[in-house]
C-alpha cells in the first residue's frame, strides 16, 4: 500500500503496550515533515483535515514550536466498505448517523518535531488519561498554542462492538488504569483536558462569496471546567516570573 511500516521500540514494561513519544520519536527520524501525527486505529479521516492543516501552515501560529492540535471524534457504528470508499461516503455516514462524542473524545494528535515531548512520562497508546493529560499540559503553558480542529476536520470513529464498550473500549483492558497510576503523583487537573479548553479553533466561513477555513481564538471559555484551579494559578505565575 506504499506505508513505510517501522517496529516498535519501546513497549511498557508491565502491558507491553507501546509507548507514545517513542512512537513520535521514530517517526521523526524516519521522515522529514511538518506535522506528525498519532491517531488511534480505528479512526478514518477525510480530505477535510488536509484543507484544515494547509490553512494553519498559512498562519502565524504554525511557527508555533509547541502547536498541538486535537479534535473530538464522531462515533459511528459498523462503517461499511460502501460507506469507507471515499470522503463523500464516509461523511454521508458520519452526518447521518453519527454521534459526535464528549470533548474529551481525543483519539488523534497532531503536533511538529519541535513540540515538547522530552518531559512527558511514557504513557501508552489506547488507554484512558493518555490525552486528557496531553491536552490538559498543553493548555496550561503560557502562552499555549492548542488548536481544536473538530468543526472543520471529521473523524470517524469506527464503533464495532456493542452499547457502552464500543465507544469507550480503552476502559475494558485489564490494564486500563496504567496511564492514571503513572500519574497520580502529579495531581493532574483532567478536567482541563478537553477540547473546549484549546486557546483556538477552526470553523468553516464565507470569504468572498467562498466557503473557507478560519482559526478562531477563544475570547470566552464555553466550558467551566477549563478554568484553571488555584495549584493551576500558581504554576503558571511560576512560570511567568521565571
Amino acid at each position: 500500500m506504499g506505508w513505510k511500516v517501522l517496529p516498535v521500540l519501546k513497549v511498557a514494561s508491565v502491558t507491553k503496550v507501546p509507548v507514545l513519544k517513542d512512537l513520535f520519536y521514530s517517526s521523526f527520524k524516519a521522515e522529514d515533515s511538518t506535522f506528525y501525527a498519532y491517531a488511534n486505529g480505528d479512526i478514518l479521516f477525510t480530505d477535510d483535515l488536509i484543507k484544515t492543516l494547509e490553512t494553519i501552515l498559512k498562519s502565524r501560529l504554525s511557527n508555533s514550536d509547541d502547536l498541538l492540535l486535537i479534535g473530538r471524534r464522531t462515533d459511528v457504528r459498523n462503517v461499511t466498505l460502501e460507506e469507507a470508499k471515499n470522503h463523500v461516503t464516509l461523511r454521508h455516514a458520519a452526518y447521518n448517523r453519527g454521534s459526535l462524542h464528549t470533548p474529551y473524545g481525543i483519539d488523534f494528535l497532531i503536533i511538529k518535531k519541535s513540540y515538547p515531548l522530552f518531559d512527558l512520562p511514557d504513557l501508552v497508546i489506547g488507554r484512558p488519561y493518555i490525552d486528557s493529560f496531553i491536552v490538559l499540559r498543553a493548555v496550561n503553558r503560557v502562552p499555549g498554542y492548542v488548536i481544536d480542529i473538530t468543526a472543520t476536520s471529521l473523524a470517524v470513529h469506527q464503533v464495532t462492538l456493542p452499547g457502552k464498550e464500543g465507544v469507550d473500549e480503552g476502559s475494558t483492558h485489564l490494564d486500563k488504569n496504567y496511564n492514571y497510576d503513572l500519574l497520580k503523583s502529579r495531581k493532574p487537573n483532567y478536567s482541563r483536558g478537553n477540547t473546549n479548553c484549546a486557546q483556538y479553533y477552526t470553523n468553516h466561513t464565507l470569504l468572498n462569496n467562498k466557503t473557507t477555513i478560519a482559526i478562531e481564538r477563544r475570547r470566552h471559555l464555553i466550558d467551566k471546567r477549563c478554568l484553571p484551579l488555584i495549584g493551576d494559578i500558581l504554576k503558571v505565575t511560576s512560570v511567568l516570573r521565571g
